[in-house]
């Protein structure tokens, strides 16, 4: 028998070896999520427009999920769609959705334990992402600004990807585009 502790870390450790995901929230402007993840309000977000199909929403509770009796040698499709959707209700502020893919360690990169697979985006994208925005942090310096800013001037064809300045809201705890 292994122990609850022993379990988890069972399928983990699969777990990285055959999912990955990315996380994402349905909207850009939640001030804490930029503080936590984006250097501080000092980096970006990339806003993709994503094909609904692809993404599973976070079900927020306020308890784990209970697994079955055995869940180490019975682990089904069930069990993992509970395990991987699940999070604190402490998160709903996030509003996340999960891309989830199946990884085929032959054609990924291995750093460590992990394993990364490419992603597929733009317009011909078998993965249906597409990039339509990048979102500056209102503390985000002048010098890093002008780099996207030139990365952008340098994209040669006919996709624009608009590099979009934000500042902290009046009166509220989210942020805006500069010029609201």
């Amino acid at each position: 028998d292994l122990s609850a502790g022993a379990v988890r870390e069972k399928i983990l450790q699969n777990f990285n070896i055959e999912w990955g995901f990315i996380s994402f929230s349905k909207s850009w402007n939640i001030a804490p999520m930029w503080g936590m993840y984006a250097d501080k309000y000092k980096g970006a977000v990339l806003e993709f427009d994503i094909d609904v199909d692809l993404v599973r929403e976070v079900e927020y509770a306020p308890v784990r999920v209970v697994c079955k009796d055995n869940i180490a040698n019975n682990f089904d499709a069930e069990d993992f769609e509970r395990l991987i959707r699940r999070k604190s209700y402490d998160w709903s502020y996030e509003k996340e959705v999960r891309y989830i893919v199946q990884l085929f360690p032959r054609n990924c990169d291995c750093i460590g334990s992990n394993y990364f697979a490419k992603i597929g985006i733009g317009r011909n994208s078998r993965q249906r992402l597409k990039l339509i925005a990048v979102r500056c942090g209102p503390l985000m310096s002048q010098q890093n600004y002008g780099r996207l800013k030139y990365l952008q001037r340098l994209k040669n064809d006919e996709e624009f990807i608009p590099v979009i300045r934000t500042q902290f809201s009046k009166g509220k705890f989210d942020l805006e585009e500069v010029g609201q």
